[in-house]
């Protein structure tokens, strides 16, 4: 088991020890099933039962969320940016990525694996940027559209 799986593991252990793992996974299924933010595995199946490993993960993003998005913001923004400046129209060469970029979905990492990402769609068009993690460290954004 990695050190990333034992840290979750860690947080399933506390979750449950304070009594909040049922808590917590009935609010995460209302988080996620109202605002549109889609979980999937490791194979990008849709996740429709949130395990306790699942439970321990999004726990841990809630707290981590923050801290990480800047460890990436700057990446995301110049893949943003690099996309849109050279843009034939004017309205793209002004979009800001703050406005025009919304999480569209999580892949979850599995038991026994680190490597999960966000990723982020446009508004205005079907590209998304994949923030691809290890662990709690930035790897790299990929984008697909």
């Amino acid at each position: 088991m990695t050190e990333f799986n034992q840290e979750i593991a860690s947080e399933v252990g506390k979750l449950k020890s304070e009594r909040v793992l049922d808590e917590k996974r009935a609010i995460f299924q209302k988080i996620y099933g109202r605002f549109g933010t889609r979980l999937y595995d490791h194979e990008f199946n849709d996740v429709v039962v949130l395990d306790d490993f699942t439970i321990g993960f999004l726990s841990m993003l809630a707290t981590k969320y923050d801290t990480l998005f800047k460890s990436f913001r700057e990446e995301l923004e110049n893949s943003f940016f690099g996309m849109y400046r050279e843009s034939d129209d004017i309205r793209e060469r002004h979009m800001r990525p703050e406005s025009e970029l919304s999480l569209q979905s999580i892949q979850l990492p599995s038991s026994g694996n680190s490597n999960w990402q966000l990723m982020y769609e446009m508004k205005s068009d079907d590209t998304i940027f994949h923030v691809e993690l290890s662990s709690w460290e930035f790897n790299l954004v990929g984008i697909t559209h």
